[in-house]
């Protein structure tokens, strides 16, 4: 279960699945807002506008690694739009919501 906080997506609470998988996310650990689909799923019911300051470290690691597939603000906005319609969200990095959907 997460929750926003203050830095963004905070997990608040752990819960094994019955298929005992190995793996465990500690509670009050942030998660990235663009590559986790927590993230996105919350961004995608906030205000861009509100959020830019935490987007914009991610956004400029991202640009300066792939200047050909640039993250802008009209690109987020899609994204939460789509996320908005289909009711969920993903976490595959330079993929966004749209291609799941086709």
């Amino acid at each position: 279960l997460s929750v926003w906080g203050t830095f963004g997506p905070t997990v608040v609470r752990w819960q094994s699945g019955k298929d005992g998988h190995q793996f465990r996310i500690e509670e009050g650990r942030v998660l990235p807002i663009l590559w986790s689909a927590t993230g996105r799923a919350l961004m995608a019911h906030r205000d861009i506008g509100e959020l830019w300051p935490l987007l914009q470290q991610e956004i400029s690691v991202w640009n300066k690694a792939n200047p050909d597939r640039r993250i802008t603000r009209r690109l987020l906005e899609q994204m939460c739009k789509e996320i908005r319609n289909h009711g969920l969200s993903a976490s595959m990095p330079g993929i966004d919501e749209s291609h799941i959907f086709e």
